[in-house]
């Protein structure tokens, strides 16, 4: 694992472990931010996807957004929350 990948996948999950729902293009605009480089939309959904696997195992979930712009929104939650919540 690279460790431009790593570190990206470790601003998601700071990131999106405070709550919340988020867009691909507001987790591009705050990786920029904390990176100081351009993040594309295709590498955030993959570290979405890395958040899954370990070490990090962690449930994504995305819901669709209402209104004009009809974007996917995405949280995460530990797995043992997602278990509880799905029961």
């Amino acid at each position: 694992m690279s460790a431009n990948r790593d570190s990206a996948i470790t601003v998601l999950y700071e990131v999106m472990s405070k709550g919340g729902w988020w867009t691909l293009p507001e987790l591009e605009r705050v990786l920029e931010a904390r990176r100081g480089r351009r993040a594309l939309q295709t590498s955030v959904s993959a570290r979405l996807r890395d958040l899954r696997k370990p070490p990090w195992n962690r449930s994504v979930r995305s819901r669709k957004r209402a209104g004009t712009a009809r974007l996917e929104e995405y949280t995460i939650c530990n797995m043992s929350e997602k278990t509880k919540t799905e029961r």
